[in-house]
């Protein structure tokens, strides 16, 4: 395998484009290798100034390849504001999916031409396709360029990575059990219909907590709504302001608190977009509030009751199960939770709450 070596970098003649910043590509992580053309380096264009650098849903700046000169990923300024159309040379350049992290679109090389970063259709069955891991900010996977072939991404030990961005790993409904004891309902982003989560406990949905990967702080920037989603006219605002605690591991956890706590019986869409500064990735989250659910069915009814009778009678403990301990008493799951169920269940005939 040839070594690699650095790259001296031409600073003289870089054409005149409006550029988001400088590169945020890592120093150390900013070769990858051509077929036909050698070492690409993604993060060195004049010091840095105009070299690669990751939005939250393109690319731009410039990549300098020894044997080919400069290729432009793209000017920093799509005209729509999101994405390069890619119709014309006028708005052109590498567009990120923002929920998958696959890019599209096209990078223009002033000796060879045109770069095809879309290789979905190609490679995606092999799992080879261009795209960025959120999680570490690598790129991975490989590009076409018709005139000079494969530029690989993929490589174990050189490869592209930027500094990553923002993303959400975790969402739980929380709720504190006897003084201090806050416990989790973990809720999945993905679910809809009849398997989002239910939080089943006393006053309802409170608190979200969400923890996001994030590699500098960071801060709330825009009200965070709860939005009906069977009825997206009714908006429900959280908190001002959201603490953001720092877990000291990159990761960071937001707290969302509504109050007073957001009405029972309903499913709510929980969107961070635009609220947290270059946030990538799956942003939302559904969550149903029905009270002594413990099934997690979305309907209070005699079966939340045998299960509660069935968790008392094992010595259920609401540390492990904390969706039964619908009184936040703490400890052993307790017959008051199971009369507390059947109470709200017998308040509304079938109260429930079913999601899109």
């Amino acid at each position: 395998m040839l070594k690699l070596t650095y790259m001296v970098l031409i600073l003289a003649t870089l054409p005149n484009v409006a550029l988001g910043g400088p590169t945020n590509i890592r120093l150390g992580y900013e070769f990858a290798w051509g077929e036909n053309i050698g070492w690409t380096n993604w993060r060195d264009a004049n010091g840095g100034d105009e070299g690669v650098r990751v939005e939250t849903t393109f690319l731009s700046g410039f990549i300098w390849a020894e044997n080919v000169g400069w290729i432009n990923v793209g000017d920093g300024s799509p005209v729509d504001g999101v994405r390069y159309a890619n119709v014309d040379g006028l708005d052109s350049g590498v567009n990120i999916d923002d929920a998958t992290g696959d890019l599209f679109g096209l990078a223009w090389g002033e000796n060879i031409g045109w770069l095809n970063f879309d290789t979905r259709v190609a490679l995606r069955a092999y799992g080879q396709q261009a795209r960025l891991d959120f999680a570490s900010g690598r790129f991975h996977g490989y590009v076409w360029a018709e005139n000079a072939g494969w530029l690989n991404l993929d490589d174990a030990t050189h490869f592209v990575a930027c500094v990553p961005p923002p993303v959400i790993i975790t969402w739980a409904s929380m709720k504190e059990h006897d003084t201090g004891n806050w416990l989790a309902i973990p809720l999945d982003p993905h679910a809809t219909n009849d398997v989002v989560a239910v939080e089943s406990r006393a006053d309802g949905i409170e608190v979200i907590d969400v923890t996001v990967r994030a590699s500098a702080p960071f801060a709330v920037t825009d009200p965070v709504l709860a939005v009906d989603a069977n009825n997206p006219g009714l908006t429900y605002p959280a908190n001002l302001s959201p603490a953001v605690i720092d877990n000291g591991d990159d990761t960071w956890t937001v707290m969302l608190e509504w109050s007073p706590s957001l009405p029972d019986l309903k499913c709510y869409v929980i969107d961070l977009a635009g609220c947290i500064p270059d946030l990538v990735g799956d942003t939302d989250c559904m969550v149903r509030g029905v009270k002594g659910d413990v099934s997690g069915n979305g309907i209070t009814d005699m079966g939340d009751v045998a299960n509660l009778k069935n968790a008392n009678e094992q010595s259920w403990h609401s540390t492990n199960w904390p969706q039964y301990d619908v009184t936040c008493n703490g400890g052993l799951i307790e017959m008051g939770d199971l009369v507390q169920s059947k109470t709200w269940g017998e308040q509304v005939p079938f109260p429930q709450a079913s999601c899109p």
